[in-house]
């Protein structure tokens, strides 16, 4: 693995420059190349005696720490404050970039050695003894006061050495009161001051302290015109976060991490450096996949999983597939390239009559799609997010303890027939979850809890199935709202929309916050027969007047329409009469940040073409403010016949202004094929049938895009600065294989 195989490259230069340094020992507190002994001496916690895993067999507990998913194996992780200024910080789930753990440990222990043994062998713990550092990332003696420490397992045990790792650096950055950026955890060049304090905070490691202790041979110092830090130059040259931005860049990013400007960094440093690098890196992410079928009641799950990057090399992704009883049954591991996508057939992984869950772990930036396809149907869902607050979070991208369901239905008569919801419940904690459900008419009023549905018992990465049809509370003709609440650990959650008698579905994502704002890329009324409503919530406590605006494509023509919405109640926004033969986008506002909203698009009317889907309404959250990319996971242009799929992508310009959008379209493997753009007053579609350059020798295209917003023509890649929210839909025109119908699903763009 290129990880793997440059890190002992390194590591075997690191021990001749140890020699060096040696003849002029100079104590590095943690970042030292230390003295190793197995004997306890003036140290407090004696030398354990241990396996010592192959550094393969530990790069998924660093990805497992960085993301707080180590459980009894690791101690408890603080929350981390997200935002600047200070004023407006919060505090969010624990989360560390796994690649600068590894870096750490890299700049700690040659070769991530917690033992004094070889690969696979037994050895005791290894231990700088003047300073009592131990084992993999070098946990100090100063830190075996806190109480939720056990200086037994950091010597003991790899797993909870690397987590206590983790938990130091959370502390670091918890506790500095300088910043780098926007003070966003989840990106990486962020973490500069609080990797600097995990050593020694202070001039030593100031990068201008450009003199090493005088008596030092040959002292070079660390001079202002140094080559970033790749493993190969005296590591005494260089301050303690630099050399572990080296060994992160050159092993496990692929492409450098930016440093702030060194003359931006005066002694003591100033309180916050208004930088950011040209690319932001990101680490390792988790995602949910609460409702996954394999050949079960004629359903089956095709699962596509993007890698959201170009200039790191591939990711290793991992998938677990759970059933109900919080059992794992299989875990398979691809590598996926840069904008590459790995579509999974769940029937090839867990064989038929499957009816579960999965998990989709990551050593970079990941996002997925699950389509459910059954003969006649297919619903469409995002992967959901469980490290909470990782991305920019338009309201149901992350999972979260209370969340959202603004459209409920319980033998319901919705356009003539009869429909039913399902609610997929997943735990995407690491403990197990207790969760109840709490009911809404419509008018916002509480719905009586059928005894039987009290608090439900999730295990770890499980998905509970309720089906509202086995809920003769709810009575026949429901239509309103729920709130799944978990008393302990975050849920990722799903509603599946079905009507089996006429071969229709819709799914959307569960919401864990509103907006004032919340923007609908697509909606029409009779425009080529497809017709759309939009499902409003207020889940403030007060009710609010809420409009709704429409604004036409390619013209200035727009209009409103108002309701008063009741606290926790539901409205159902049909378009206007003035919308009709119109495609418009739309915006539903209110003066609280409690607005959620659905749209369901639908053609019934024409013989052989009914064809659902269902859209998350964007809030437009803190956490949105530049988002200027958009990425597609899954696209189709197939010709007509035995597959016949096809997508096409509509994108909302956010902005009262013209603005440039550009799709660059990748193939599965990544590599670009084509790019278009288009100016888009308030909105574009990007049709994929027409696009005849996407097809190969066979007419067909399989890939994925990347959505950005320019304030004027521009290239992708080129100047990004407009806001903008993206959908897809993938549908099936081959009527041969479905007899004679048409039948789709649509999922909203990842946001970055």
């Amino acid at each position: 693995m290129f990880e793997n195989s440059k890190r002992f490259q390194f590591f075997a230069q690191g021990y001749i420059l140890l020699l060096t340094v040696l003849l002029g020992f100079v104590v590095f507190a943690q970042a030292s190349d230390p003295p190793i002994c197995v004997a306890q001496g003036s140290c407090p916690e004696p030398a354990a005696y241990g396996y010592q895993p192959w550094p393969d067999e530990l790069v998924h507990v660093f990805d497992r720490a960085g993301t707080n998913r180590l459980a009894d194996e690791g101690p408890d992780l603080p929350q981390i404050w997200k935002g600047y200024p200070s004023s407006e910080a919060q505090l969010i789930a624990p989360y560390a970039p796994c690649v600068l753990l590894k870096g750490i440990g890299d700049t700690e222990s040659y070769g991530w050695k917690q033992f004094e043994a070889d690969y696979g062998e037994w050895g005791y713990t290894v231990i700088n003894e003047v300073s009592c550092d131990y084992g993999v990332m070098g946990i100090n003696k100063i830190h075996f006061p806190d109480p939720a420490i056990d200086q037994y397992r950091v010597a003991a045990e790899p797993a909870y050495n690397i987590g206590t790792g983790a938990r130091i650096l959370i502390e670091k950055w918890n506790l500095r009161d300088v910043y780098i950026g926007n003070r966003d955890p989840h990106m990486v060049e962020d973490w500069y001051y609080a990797v600097w304090a995990y050593n020694s905070w202070g001039w030593k490691n100031n990068p201008n302290n450009n003199c090493l202790p005088t008596w030092f041979p040959g002292c070079g110092g660390w001079k202002a015109d140094r080559p970033p830090f790749d493993g190969t130059q005296l590591r005494l040259w260089y301050p303690y976060q630099e050399l572990v931005w080296g060994y992160a860049s050159v092993n496990y990013t692929g492409s450098w991490l930016e440093l702030p400007p060194r003359e931006s960094i005066t002694d003591p440093p100033p309180e916050h450096i208004e930088w950011q690098p040209d690319y932001y890196h990101r680490s390792c992410s988790v995602v949910g996949v609460p409702d996954v079928k394999a050949n079960y009641n004629g359903w089956n799950s095709i699962i596509t999983i993007r890698y959201n990057d170009y200039l790191s090399p591939n990711a290793v992704v991992r998938v677990t597939f759970y059933d109900t009883n919080g059992i794992e049954l299989v875990t398979i591991t691809n590598t996926v390239g840069a904008y590459g996508i790995w579509i999974l057939d769940a029937s090839t992984v867990v064989g038929s009559n499957f009816s579960g869950s999965a998990m989709v772990a990551a050593n970079r930036d990941v996002s997925v799609v699950v389509q459910n396809r059954h003969s006649y149907m297919i619903t469409a869902y995002d992967g959901i997010s469980a490290v909470i607050g990782l991305t920019p979070d338009p309201g149901f991208a992350c999972a979260a303890n209370t969340l959202r369901l603004p459209m409920i239905m319980r033998e319901y008569d919705l356009y003539d027939h009869e429909w039913n919801t399902t609610i997929h419940i997943q735990n995407a904690g690491t403990a197990t979850a207790n969760v109840y459900v709490k009911f809404y008419s419509e008018n916002g009023g509480d719905v009586d809890r059928d005894p039987e549905w009290g608090t439900f018992s999730i295990p770890p990465g499980a998905s509970l199935e309720l089906t509202q049809l086995d809920n003769t509370h709810l009575g026949s003709d429901f239509r309103g709202t729920a709130e799944v609440i978990s008393e302990n650990e975050p849920v990722a959650v799903i509603v599946n929309e079905v009507n089996t008698d006429s071969d229709r579905a819709m799914a959307y994502n569960a919401f864990s916050s509103g907006a004032r704002d919340v923007y609908l890329p697509l909606s029409f009324r009779d425009y080529w027969m497809l017709y759309s409503e939009i499902p409003v919530q207020n889940i403030d406590s007060s009710g609010r007047n809420v409009t709704v605006t429409y604004y036409e494509q390619g013209t200035e023509w727009e209009c409103e329409h108002s309701h008063w919405i009741g606290s926790d109640a539901l409205h159902v926004f049909d378009p206007p009469d003035e919308m009709n033969g119109k495609l418009a986008a739309a915006v539903a506002r209110n003066s609280s940040p409690n607005l959620i909203a659905l749209l369901d698009e639908r053609r019934d009317e024409q013989p052989r073409r009914s064809q659902y889907m269902t859209y998350n309404g964007v809030a437009k959250t803190d956490s949105m403010e530049t988002s200027y990319v958009s990425h597609v996971p899954i696209l189709y242009r197939e010709e007509y016949g035995a597959s016949g799929w096809q997508s096409s992508i509509q994108v909302q310009n956010i902005y009262t202004d013209t603005i440039f959008v550009t799709v660059d379209f990748f193939d599965q493997d990544g590599d670009e094929i084509l790019f278009l753009g288009d100016t888009a007053n308030r909105s574009t579609t990007f049709y994929l049938p027409v696009v005849s350059d996407l097809a190969d020798e066979q007419g067909d295209y399989v890939g994925s895009a990347v959505v950005e917003g320019h304030h004027q023509v521009d290239y992708p890649g080129g100047t990004v600065d407009r806001e903008l929210i993206a959908i897809a839909n993938v549908q099936n025109f081959s009527w041969e294989w479905q007899g004679d119908k048409d039948w789709g699903g649509g999922y909203n763009g990842f946001n970055r």
